[in-house]
């Protein structure tokens, strides 16, 4: 039977890792039950370390260093042409 493994975080956080295989996968196995195996990781999560940083830091994670509430775009706000999406 395929089983999951999962990375468990020194901030106690719980992530997916990765799918272990069977050799029975597609003809009698259909991927993992639940069944889940734990790797041990003695730093933080991403996001731990996002918000870490954030605390030490606020310019370094804020819309890519730009102030908060500058959306970069040409005239600003979502949809104000600053080039995400549609056709002009």
């Amino acid at each position: 039977m395929c089983f999951e493994w999962k990375n468990r975080f020194a901030c106690g956080h719980v992530g997916f890792k990765q799918v272990e295989r069977c050799a029975a996968l597609g003809s009698g196995c259909f991927g993992p039950d639940g069944t889940e195996r734990f790797v041990e990781v003695e730093g933080p999560c991403y996001d731990c370390k996002a918000r870490l940083l954030e605390v030490l830091d606020p310019m370094s994670v804020t819309a890519g260093g730009r102030e908060k509430g500058d959306s970069g775009g040409k005239r600003g706000g979502i949809g104000g042409g600053g080039g995400f999406g549609g056709r002009r």
